[in-house]
């Protein structure tokens, strides 16, 4: 028997909190409909138990990612979820990423700017998947790379350019 349920919730605190960071993970987007995203501030159903409305208010948390619900062919941002600009959905590896500090965040897709909002403390990391409501079909998201640092613009640094190298099919690694 397959499973009944698909979707959830993940998260892992930050501690100590980080007012100032840089967020950033890899999704596979397969390109089905569905949800997957992350939130380096989304409250949970616990924080809303202990008093707190993060998670009930508009415009009191984000997160950025696939949410077919707002527009299936962009990735979105929230809150509320609403289509990124200039970020159209395909199938492969992409970047999400939120850089900034209390005052002002910005919220990255592959690396492009895609929202400029109010500032937020890396408090807790939540990666969000889910199918579409109602639907007894799973999605193809995947997470990978996911990494978290304090977050200095007065730092910056540069990358040389690309370098060839070789690859032959019959290597590996052996005990030395």
């Amino acid at each position: 028997a397959g499973a009944t349920e698909a979707g959830g919730a993940i998260t892992l605190a930050v501690t100590p909190a980080m007012p100032s960071f840089f967020l950033q993970a890899y999704l596979y987007d397969g390109g089905c409909a569905g949800a997957a995203w992350i939130s380096p501030d989304w409250g949970s159903c616990s924080d809303a138990a202990a008093g707190s409305t993060k998670n009930l208010l508009p415009g009191t948390a984000v997160g950025a990612g696939v949410q077919s619900s707002a527009d299936p062919l962009r990735y979105a941002t929230t809150y509320p979820w609403t289509a990124a600009s200039g970020s159209a959905r395909s199938v492969g590896w992409h970047t999400v990423a939120f850089r900034g500090n209390t005052s002002v965040l910005e919220i990255l897709v592959d690396g492009v700017v895609a929202k400029v909002t109010k500032g937020t403390t890396l408090s807790k990391i939540l990666l969000r998947s889910d199918p579409v409501a109602g639907s007894a079909a799973g999605a193809d998201f995947y997470w990978d790379g996911i990494f978290a640092a304090e977050y200095n613009p007065a730092v910056s640094a540069t990358t040389a350019g690309e370098e060839a190298v070789l690859m032959a099919a019959g290597m590996g690694w052996s005990r030395v």
